[in-house]
């Protein structure tokens, strides 16, 4: 019995390791299918990383920045923008200086000019090389000294008012008479006296018909003289000048420096 026993629990031992080596076998087979049927890795190289897609606050989306993108500290992007407005400052102030002097230059022009005398003509209130500034701006009186064009030969000189337009004149003993009225040279009034105790006239008596050939000075003429009458060459021998022909009036002496003086 017992023999029968064993060989029974031996052939039952058996049996069972069969049957483990086939499970196993099977398992194996399964495994080696389902190995089969999964897809194959494709090795496509390292992958790159994604960049991030920044948005501005007002929502559109920026150019891609890397990550790992530096960004400079704000000092030193302060100073290119310091170094612009500084460039455009001085700027605005070259040009407000060159719109100050053109304007300036302009207005210059247009009202005021300077001319350096040349002869005795007007000695002893203007000599020779005497700087002096002429309005454009004045307005013509008598006794006015005016810088004018000469009528015969165009050149630029200067020559004290004396008859206006509508007067009739003349002198005599050394005084002037204007529409028959005594008028006063007191801008000669050293010379005429010097003149006299030399026993001499410093004008020479004269009326506007002998010098110019009429009772009356006309519209926009004028009659002139030169302070020097003895030397000075004036309407006495050229006639009257044309207001046309006044470029100003002489405002200043302004060189030489100790004798500058205002008129």
């Amino acid at each position: 019995m017992t023999d029968k026993k064993k060989a029974v629990s031996g052939s039952k031992k058996a049996h069972s390791s069969s049957q483990t080596k086939v499970k196993r076998k099977k398992e194996y087979i399964k495994r080696e299918v389902e190995e089969k049927k999964k897809p194959k890795k494709v090795n496509r190289g390292p992958v790159k990383k994604k960049r991030k897609h920044t948005k501005h606050k007002s929502g559109s989306t920026n150019t891609s920045v890397h990550k790992n993108r530096r960004v400079p500290p704000k000092k030193k992007q302060q100073k290119p923008r310091k170094k612009k407005k500084l460039k455009l400052l001085l700027n605005q102030i070259m040009l407000t200086i060159a719109i100050s002097v053109g304007l300036f230059s302009t207005i210059i022009y247009f009202t005021v000019r300077t001319t350096k005398m040349e002869g005795y003509a007007m000695t002893t209130t203007l000599t020779d090389k005497d700087r002096v500034l002429i309005s454009k701006l004045g307005q013509i009186k008598r006794f006015k000294m005016v810088y004018f064009k000469h009528p015969l030969t165009k050149e630029k000189t200067v020559r004290r008012i004396i008859g206006m337009p509508g007067d009739e004149l003349y002198y005599k003993n050394d005084q002037l008479f204007i529409n028959n009225k005594l008028t006063p040279e007191r801008f000669l009034e050293k010379a005429v006296a010097e003149a006299k105790q030399s026993g001499f006239l410093l004008t020479q008596d004269f009326s506007l018909k002998q010098v110019a050939d009429v009772e009356r000075i006309p519209e926009n003429k004028y009659f002139v003289l030169g302070d020097n009458r003895q030397f000075s060459s004036d309407s006495r021998d050229y006639g009257l000048i044309d207001k046309k022909d006044i470029i100003g009036i002489v405002e200043l002496r302004f060189f030489p420096l100790p004798t500058a003086a205002h008129f």
